[in-house]
């Protein structure tokens, strides 16, 4: 529109009969200019800020939109709590297995020897590639009636190839101290499967427990085998309360357990076990 002002003042019209009014709309013009320019540049920038901006916003809105929603009366603390371990964690777990195997151990009746084997699927929940750090220290030490044998991780990358890691003396090579630990780049929805395996030695009776860094979906599976003869109790308990029993359960040589709902991080799955009395072991060899 400017540029066309400009022209038309250029006609004699403008020049011999009205030369104040040509001035006048010059001036008008080059604002039109001016602001078509600035239009097309700075004001264009600005808005591809304020755009990115609302989308920025929009974005962490939907991150904490249950803190938002619901999170007014939470502490501070808590809240935080929350975005650190579960809105901003890119993984989750599903269908963990948790599988026990306790033997004899040949050091006498005070000691079993348990293999702890833990499965499950890892999935990258981002749209981005994540690096997923696996990293466990185990004190190999006997102390006593305990102490961990061996300790070893396989993972099925989604190219079906596998990497296994196999238990170390740490950098300070300290011989009552072993770690594993490796790094993997996931892309985005991709899913590895984690089989971690330990041997320990420990006390006939006693509890352990489990629990995940990530948020965990599915049903948890979790089986505890006693072989060799062994007459042992056992338990498992979460969030407070039993764990419930499995269709399979075949006690006392196996026992089986499910959990059907969600976990938390760092929400531990409790694991209790026992010499079973001469009394339990005739009930219990009754109902079989």
């Amino acid at each position: 529109m400017g540029v066309i002002f400009l022209f038309v003042l250029e006609r004699p019209f403008f020049y011999d009969y009205h030369p104040h009014m040509q001035i006048f709309f010059e001036e008008l013009a080059f604002a039109l200019i001016l602001a078509s320019l600035f239009g097309l540049t700075v004001e264009k920038y600005q808005r591809e800020e304020f755009v990115a901006l609302v989308k920025n916003e929009r974005v962490e809105l939907k991150r904490d939109v249950f803190l938002y929603a619901y999170g007014h009366t939470i502490p501070d603390q808590i809240r935080q709590e929350i975005r650190d371990t579960i809105l901003d964690c890119p993984f989750h777990r599903e269908n963990l297995r948790i599988d026990w195997k306790v033997a004899k151990s040949g050091l006498g009746d005070e000691s079993v020897l348990i293999e702890k084997r833990y499965a499950y699927s890892l999935i990258n929940d981002t749209k981005e590639q994540q690096e997923y750090h696996y990293s466990l220290t185990q004190v190999t030490a006997d102390r006593g009636l305990r102490g961990v044998h061996s300790h070893s991780v396989k993972i099925r990358l989604a190219d079906k190839s596998e990497k296994i890691l196999k238990s170390k003396p740490t950098e300070a090579d300290d011989d009552h101290l072993q770690t594993l630990e490796t790094v993997i780049p996931m892309n985005p929805g991709e899913v590895i499967e984690v089989c971690v395996t330990m041997v320990a030695t420990r006390r006939n009776y006693g509890d352990d427990t489990y629990s995940s860094k990530h948020p965990v979906v599915g049903q948890t599976t979790i089986n505890f085998r006693a072989e060799g003869g062994l007459a042992l109790k056992a338990s498992a308990s979460c969030k407070g309360t039993k764990c419930a029993i499995r269709t399979d359960d075949d006690r006392p040589n196996f026992y089986a357990w499910e959990i059907n709902e969600g976990l938390l991080p760092f929400q531990g799955i409790v694991i209790g076990w026992s010499p079973m009395a001469e009394q339990d072991t005739s009930t219990e060899n009754q109902k079989t």
